[in-house]
């Protein structure tokens, strides 16, 4: 993550308007205000650009107050929500229904195209990850009642860990910031964040859209990170996604293959790969067979050979001929 803003390096007549200007750069237009002597104002704010319409930002404060009201609305025509992670402290947020404490380890969802204000209690350290009204794809009414009932969905815990996650992996500087990868983490991201909006108002038909939507997104990955496992079954599949199996094969329905045939698939493209890799060389036939999720090796070469038109050992053969280096004379 780039360090925006770090007030102990200003002088302390420079740290509320350098505050200031951050917040309303990244925010939005806001009047920030620090009930404290400058000496005592502090402000250190990280950013991490996760592609070209996604950001996470954290900041560590002492108490102080972001106002955005209809002046500072007119001067902005973002339309933006938050949704914030508390990792320390207490924060109170203020709209039109009233003050909402947001206490350590919460999550909150605040809609910055609208008047609002957050106050700060002491030393406060939060995360915030921006999306846009139309990525979050779900009418202002649904998003205003389950903002309001966040922790009722089944989903509130996987998101504040996803969340808590992706700020680790931003802390460490090891995902390159506007990456391919960041981009694949932004997009995960924002289909948990729907999914939990719209779990908590299942009477709302895009809002059920939404859960079946994102459910088939978290069984593929499921599947994905479990394709190497033989003993995978359809079972397991299901109750890791807190489904039956009638619905996981409800949920696959839509697809243009069968969910055997997509993991067979699946896991002869994995041995196809390993087999042409120059580095899996001292691996057998019959160990990348296993690696890719096939119990049994006859089988696996008889699948292979029908879905490419040779055997795993013509393969590499025929691959280990593209990079071998013909001796010099």
């Amino acid at each position: 993550m780039v360090v925006l803003l770090d007030t102990s390096l200003l002088p302390p007549r420079e740290r509320s308007g350098a505050v200031n200007r951050l917040l309303s750069e990244a925010l939005g237009p806001s009047l920030v205000l620090h009930d404290m002597p400058a000496e005592f104002i502090h402000n250190t704010t990280r950013y991490w650009d996760l592609g070209p319409s996604n950001s996470l930002l954290r900041s560590q404060d002492t108490d102080m107050h972001i106002h955005r009201s209809p002046r500072e609305l007119r001067m902005d025509g973002r339309e933006l929500f938050s949704l914030c992670l508390q990792h320390s402290g207490t924060s109170v947020v203020s709209e039109e229904d009233g003050p909402v404490a947001v206490l350590e380890g919460s999550l909150c969802i605040n809609n910055l195209a609208r008047q609002h204000e957050v106050g700060f209690r002491g030393q406060v350290d939060c995360s915030a990850f921006m999306l846009s009204h139309e990525q979050m794809g779900l009418p202002l009414s649904v998003v205003d009642r389950g903002a309001r009932r966040l922790d009722m969905s089944p989903l509130y815990p996987m998101v504040r860990e996803h969340i808590a996650r992706v700020c680790s992996v931003a802390d460490t500087d090891e995902l390159p910031a506007a990456s391919e990868a960041a981009a694949e983490v932004a997009s995960a991201t924002i289909q948990l964040i729907r999914a939990m909006v719209a779990s908590t108002n299942p009477e709302n038909a895009e809002a059920r859209d939404v859960v079946v939507e994102t459910k088939f997104i978290a069984v593929l990955t499921y599947l994905r990170q479990h394709l190497r496992d033989p003993s995978l079954t359809p079972q397991q599949v299901a109750t890791a996604n807190q489904i039956s199996v009638r619905q996981l094969y409800k949920l696959w329905s839509a697809h243009e293959t069968s969910l055997n045939d997509w993991v067979l698939r699946e896991r002869l493209e994995i041995s196809r790969t390993e087999l042409a890799s120059p580095g899996l060389l001292h691996l057998t036939i019959e160990v990348i067979a296993r690696r890719s999720g096939f119990s049994d090796p006859s089988h696996f070469s008889r699948r292979f050979r029908r879905a490419y038109g040779m055997t795993p050992r013509e393969w590499r053969a025929s691959q280990t001929r593209l990079y071998m280096v013909p001796p010099t004379a």
